[in-house]
């Protein structure tokens, strides 16, 4: 497992800068970093390959018996349902289980179903799997939820319907019953752990692929198709981007940028709408263009205008598209406006931040709560009381340093239901128990959490040195992308910079400062953004120390970087 050391600030002396050495180069100083000492191990890094990072699916829970009963659906034109969660990690699992049987199977009686959000709540109820019996469905496949489904499955096996769970949450104590529970988590024979829901259904199709005896040709046109698709809800779901995600990734947005004939052409003209076809395409972009408005449609409408933006082309596909354009702008008013005035009913005193209003949309309270423990580095819970149900649904997040799903274990017996993984979870609480949950949370957290934890790291890798400041090392460390949770963007140390210009510029409605300066003889841009204000702080012909990182401009010339 790949560690990111930090270093603690302020700048005071070498000691604490992670990894330093005049011998070696930038990057090879970055690659220990992340914890890879032998040569092989950072050549199958800079370049992962399907030989060396893929693993075979049969080594995932149940996966032989996922693969045998599929294959007797699709012998007898059974009936197949996708249950999916709401997440874009839930639309693009969907989208890929169900093209490929419409794509490569040929196999027409596929369909899909969603809980409603403000309705169903997250997963699969009991009464969903009445009503699926009742439309005749002989096998439900769930993708991106049902681990935590003990009693549904247990109604599933009651009234005669074959359900094969495919997850990636944590477990609880007890597993759900059913044909085929595939899931990494529960794998011990599996060497990868942190595969989100979407990779999860590739390795599922290929599986399939591999059973029903595809051609070595077939095979290559479903990495095509697929990998871009499991590339953005890998990014999407936030789970760490090494082993074979970052091979997902790596791989599916070469294929993206290549503009490959066999990519959905759906995914092609996605990207042309949004006007991200004009340069390469970065995990950022997925971040912060792409995913934001896949998961537009879940929180504030239904998921189904996501599914259908991905599954439909042309005239159909451009009404959904324009529909995740106006909902993603409206969930960004609603959520700003729900941060502002939560930021104002905030206990900073407390070392969890929890807010509870019945005003709360619920399809923001998790974005509200991740912003809030970005801000503070402390845990958070943004909670919708319904008061006609007479419940309340949350979501939580945790800085590095905190695992909420070990304190939702804590708290287990005031939930209804409860589910997550480290860093981020989901609750649903009676309204009578609310007062003791957050009393309890409170406690948990104030035992836990130590000053030393709230003292925010910053992550220094190395010391950028005159000697590395050449485009060749620049485009090594383009090199180390993707970058995301598990391989985060290197963070430099350039230390004596002389600022020898400055001046504020303007772009999309920001201030941003800009520094001319010079390490040692070479002349170097360094932008600090969103910082116009800070221009009087710096003076002419003196020198400063900044944590940088570096990006490149239309010209795909590079300067640095500090936030």
């Amino acid at each position: 497992n790949m560690m990111m050391k930090t270093w603690i600030g302020p700048i005071e002396d070498d000691d604490n800068i992670e990894y330093q050495s005049d011998d070696e180069d930038l990057v090879t100083r970055l690659l220990r970093v992340r914890g890879l000492e032998t040569e092989q191990a950072q050549l199958d890094f800079l370049s992962p390959s399907f030989k060396n990072a893929r693993h075979s699916p049969r080594g995932l829970s149940d996966m032989d018996k996922a693969v045998v009963r599929i294959i007797h659906a699709i012998e007898n034109q059974e009936k197949i349902m996708i249950f999916w969660d709401y997440d874009a990690d839930g639309v693009t699992s969907t989208y890929v289980l169900f093209d490929f049987f419409r794509t490569f199977v040929k196999f027409p009686t596929i369909s899909v179903q969603l809980p409603h959000r403000l309705e169903d709540g997250y997963g699969i109820k009991s009464y969903h799997m009445d009503q699926m019996k009742q439309k005749g469905v002989d096998l439900v496949i769930t993708v991106d939820n049902g681990i935590t489904a003990i009693e549904e499955s247990l109604h599933a096996q009651e009234i005669g319907l074959d359900l094969i769970i495919t997850d990636h949450h944590q477990p609880l104590e007890k597993h759900p019953t059913a044909v085929a529970v595939v899931n990494p988590q529960i794998s011990p024979d599996y060497p990868f752990h942190d595969l989100c829901g979407v990779g999860v259904v590739f390795k599922l199709i290929n599986a399939l692929a591999e059973r029903l005896d595809f051609s070595t040709d077939m095979k290559k046109q479903l990495i095509y198709r697929y990998l871009p698709i499991v590339a953005i809800g890998t990014v999407a779901d936030c789970v760490p981007l090494i082993g074979e995600n970052r091979l997902f990734v790596k791989k599916g947005l070469e294929i993206i940028n290549s503009k490959h004939p066999h990519m959905p052409p759906s995914l092609t003209s996605f990207l042309e709408h949004f006007n991200l076809h004009k340069r390469p395409i970065t995990s950022t972009d997925i971040g912060y263009m792409i995913w934001p408005r896949l998961n537009a449609a879940g929180r504030m409408l239904s998921a189904y205008e996501a599914f259908y933006a991905l599954r439909y082309t042309g005239e159909k596909q451009k009404a959904y598209l324009e529909k995740l354009g106006k909902l993603n702008i409206e969930r960004k008013g609603i959520q700003d406006e729900m941060i502002k005035k939560g930021i104002e009913q905030l206990d900073l005193d407390k070392k969890i931040l929890i807010l509870c209003n019945e005003e709360y949309h619920e399809g923001i309270v998790g974005i509200v709560a991740g912003r809030i423990t970005e801000k503070y580095h402390k845990p958070s819970m943004v909670l919708k009381i319904d008061a006609e149900k007479g419940t309340g649904v949350a979501s939580l997040r945790g800085p590095p340093y905190f695992s909420v799903i070990d304190m939702l274990r804590n708290v287990a017996p005031l939930l209804d239901r409860f589910g997550g993984h480290k860093q981020a979870g989901g609750l649903t609480v009676k309204v009578e128990n609310l007062e003791k949950l957050v009393s309890e949370m409170e406690t948990y957290c104030a035992d836990l959490i130590t000053e030393e934890m709230l003292t925010r790291k910053i992550n220094v890798d190395t010391i950028l040195q005159e000697v590395d400041l050449l485009e060749s090392n620049f485009r090594l460390i383009d090199a180390l992308a993707p970058f995301g949770e598990g391989n985060r963007e290197p963070a430099l140390l350039i230390q004596n910079t002389i600022i020898k210009h400055k001046q504020i510029i303007w772009k999309t409605g920001k201030s941003h400062l800009k520094l001319y300066a010079q390490c040692g003889d070479k002349p170097i841009e360094i932008i600090q953004r969103n910082k116009g204000e800070d221009i009087d702080n710096y003076t002419l012909n003196e020198s400063y120390d900044m944590v940088v990182s570096h990006r490149r401009d239309d010209q795909e010339r590079w300067y640095l970087v500090s936030e």
